[in-house]
């Protein structure tokens, strides 16, 4: 509190653009394991004919909307990356000599990444059906699950 009465200048922008990898890291992992936000209610009342199409459809709607940001954030990248080797000490954080780039290659990286991760399993999902027991079922059979459990009156 005596050497920075006033907090460390710029450490609040250096934590954010940190934590925007964290976070988008975080949610790159949820794609991964499919544990991210779907369109639970609408799949649960398709069919298995229909089912595959619809994930496909998804798989690459997503692909796009994740593919754009990618671009914007390539694009966004490339201008805070040509400031900062323009000059000396321009586009850096006021705290450290850290580029402000490096903050923001999280979000070409990573959205990229989502990207690439929903047009696959848009594509596995078409091909060989979405996972047992739902989308949001990770590989577990909800319904075998159902069948195993006791009643009530047994569980006494």
């Amino acid at each position: 509190l005596w050497v920075f009465p006033s907090s460390v200048p710029g450490a609040q922008k250096f934590a954010l653009g940190f934590m925007l990898w964290a976070g988008l890291l975080g949610a790159s992992l949820a794609t991964r394991t499919r544990r991210h936000i779907i369109l639970d209610p609408i799949k649960k009342k398709l069919d298995e004919a229909t089912l595959k199409p619809f994930s496909l459809i998804g798989g690459v709607v997503t692909f796009c909307f994740c593919g754009t940001l990618s671009v914007l954030g390539w694009m966004q990248l490339h201008e805070q990356f040509t400031e900062w080797r323009g000059g000396d000490g321009v586009g850096v954080y006021d705290a450290l000599p850290v580029p402000l780039w490096v903050g923001t290659l999280s979000i070409p990286v990573t959205f990229g990444v989502m990207a690439l991760r929903f047009l696959a399993q848009g594509i596995n999902d078409f091909k060989w059906g979405p996972p047992k027991g739902g989308a949001d079922a990770h590989g577990v059979d909800l319904e075998a699950l159902e069948k195993e459990q006791l009643p009530m009156s047994e569980a006494k």
